[in-house]
């Protein structure tokens, strides 16, 4: 088995010329004009042999890019979970059944819909085996045995206490674990805290979430070389460059933290885009290992010369016409509200302050409680628990179902919880970016393709 690593949550298995890549994403900006690779690709879909089979875990867009897919010949085999009873929880189905029809609409010959456990045979001694989550987001983890080598691939999968129970229980030796270790989202910049506040909630997440998390994964599993894996992305819009030195949790920061708190038998391996390893040769690196003392300032250098493509992307977002705004607000969010009561109900008690900038200023209330959502206009007459501002092109492309209230969540809007971060403020995430999400995407409305958070196509 050689692996190649690509770039966030791709690499390339090649066993005997039979070749496998997972969640190929080679277009940038990400998530709504946000997010880049860093370093950046070394690859592109070009410098790639033919590949056998393509692997995507979930529907999120720094795993699953139709662009990207488009590049592909057809006759590859497809690999997608079946997002079915073997996951949790069973309200997800919408945003599952959204996911397999965009997967189906790709064109590919071949399409392989794994359930929970189950194994394909790729080519003789080459099988995968579907891991899933136990978690809210429909996600999923790939188990590869080849050639006497066993990996695991989990890109972004927080998998669940009993998923990682009886992955271990299933596969005692893993030889090479490529896991993830930390998240691309922009909290707590995103919110409205104080530089200090900020900052001991961006250490509380690393050191309290994240890294105690992989920790308890490794120790699990005990995969003999541990690659971070799923991490590699930054804010590089000039505007936004600021938030890595909070957010951006490079996966060395990690393995520094292995130092002081070490799984016996694991051993890191960074991997940047383009090294390559196998068992016989080890690791083989295509460049220069990242300097991660010069982070910011390497990181910086590259942004500037990416500075005019995110100024042109950022001003044809505003071309966006948002007349209207107020009436398809609450026709849409009213008939959401409606189609999703079943996932309403958890959130309890809960008043959201929508705060709407840009050339259509407004303000909205979506009050929770007693298992229904009253939204009206205009701000909260008493305290509210959760205050959004979002500017006005932005919020009307989701409405339209153009994009996602997820893509919004890196940088995109501003949000304050003043009374602190409860469970029913999480509950009304799952219930936005899941389910409403899902009920927006099914209206059928024309795209006006000047008005679109385009991808460049630097690396295709």
């Amino acid at each position: 088995m050689r692996l190649t690593y690509i770039g966030h949550a791709a690499a390339v298995f090649d066993v005997g010329g039979v070749r496998l890549i997972t969640d190929p994403v080679f277009s940038e900006p990400l998530y709504c004009n946000t997010l880049w690779h860093y370093p950046p690709l070394a690859l592109g879909i070009g410098d790639l042999p033919p590949v056998d089979f393509i692997y995507i875990s979930h529907h999120h867009g720094d795993h699953f890019d139709p662009a990207s897919l488009a590049r592909f010949d057809k006759s590859a085999a497809l690999i997608v979970p079946a997002l079915d009873a073997g996951w949790a929880p069973p309200s997800t189905s919408a945003q599952r059944d959204r996911f397999h029809r965009a997967v189906r609409a790709l064109g590919f010959k071949t399409v392989h819909v794994l359930g929970a456990w189950e194994t394909l045979d790729l080519a003789p001694n080459f099988r995968v085996t579907m891991v899933p989550a136990a978690t809210a987001e429909p996600d999923s983890s790939l188990l590869v045995e080849a050639a006497g080598t066993t990996a695991f691939v989990q890109n972004d999968n927080y998998l669940g206490d009993t998923v990682v129970a009886e992955l271990a229980r299933r596969f005692p030796v893993v030889d090479v674990g490529l896991m993830f270790s930390g998240s691309s989202i922009g909290y707590p910049a995103v919110a409205d805290l104080s530089d200090e506040e900020r900052w001991s909630e961006a250490q509380r997440r690393r050191y309290e979430y994240f890294f105690p998390k992989a920790v308890g994964y490794l120790a699990a599993l005990r995969p003999r070389l541990f690659v971070p894996f799923a991490n590699d992305l930054s804010w590089l819009a000039p505007e936004d460059l600021w938030i890595n030195r909070l957010c951006r949790i490079h996966p060395a920061e990690f393995v520094n933290y292995l130092e002081a708190h070490p799984v016996a038998g694991v051993r890191p391996m960074l991997m940047q885009s383009g090294d390559e390893w196998s068992a016989a040769s080890g690791l083989v690196r295509r460049g220069v290992l990242l300097d991660t003392n010069r982070l910011f300032e390497e990181m910086a250098d590259y942004a500037r010369t990416l500075a005019p493509a995110a100024a042109e992307l950022r001003a044809r977002e505003r071309t966006v016409d948002t007349t209207g705004l107020r009436d398809l607000f609450l026709q849409r969010i009213t008939a959401a509200c409606r189609a999703t009561r079943a996932a309403i109900q958890p959130i309890h008690r809960l008043t959201v302050y929508l705060r709407v900038t840009g050339r259509v200023p407004h303000e909205f209330t979506l009050a929770f409680g007693g298992g229904d959502c009253r939204v009206s206009e205009g701000a909260p007459s008493g305290e509210w628990d959760l205050r959004i501002t979002v500017d006005d092109f932005l919020l009307v492309r989701a409405l339209r179902g153009e994009i996602e209230f997820q893509e919004i969540r890196n940088t995109r809007w501003r949000i304050s919880h003043p009374r602190g971060y409860s469970e029913a403020i999480r509950r009304f995430w799952l219930w936005l970016c899941v389910d409403v999400d899902s009920y927006l995407a099914g209206f059928e409305e024309p795209v006006a393709p000047a008005s679109e958070c385009a991808a460049t196509d630097a690396f295709l």
